[in-house]
């Protein structure tokens, strides 16, 4: 990928097709990646990425990996630090299917619409108190007797 350029992250080459790992454009390009370690990574194996010059994101708390930003020449040096397992480019998720909707938890149920490009948003916000109506709360015969 980083001999091919820019268009190799993105399906047949394409910037205009949907990407396959994530990249950040720039000089030189920046991959985003999984850190793995043969431990729990520690403060001191965050700072060991700082000081490579790579960006921490996120240290996980239940897997052995931290999510960071580095540039091929930093990846190299990464892979050279203690207790560094693997280095992994993230791969883009996307949804191709009804069970792929499902399964990320995009429903088109009750507060949720689907826009034209395929996407979803929600008509409110989370949080709001606001729930879904019962059907005795829109039968205006309900509690009449």
């Amino acid at each position: 990928m980083n001999a091919a350029g820019w268009n190799a992250a993105f399906e047949q080459g394409n910037p205009g097709n949907r990407m396959l790992i994530g990249v950040f454009q720039g000089a030189p390009i920046r991959y985003a990646i999984y850190v793995g370690y043969e431990h729990h990574p520690t403060l001191g194996d965050a700072d060991a990425l700082r000081g490579a010059g790579v960006t921490v994101m996120k240290p996980y708390e239940s897997i052995d990996y931290i999510r960071s930003e580095a540039s091929y020449a930093q990846i190299e040096r990464i892979v050279n630090l203690p207790g560094v397992r693997r280095v992994e480019a993230i791969p883009m998720m996307y949804r191709v299917n009804h069970i792929a909707t499902r399964t990320t938890r995009v429903r088109s149920s009750w507060g949720f619409r689907l826009r034209e490009d395929g996407t979803y948003f929600s008509e409110r916000s989370i949080g709001s108190g606001a729930r879904r109506p019962r059907n005795r709360d829109r039968d205006p015969r309900h509690g009449r007797e």
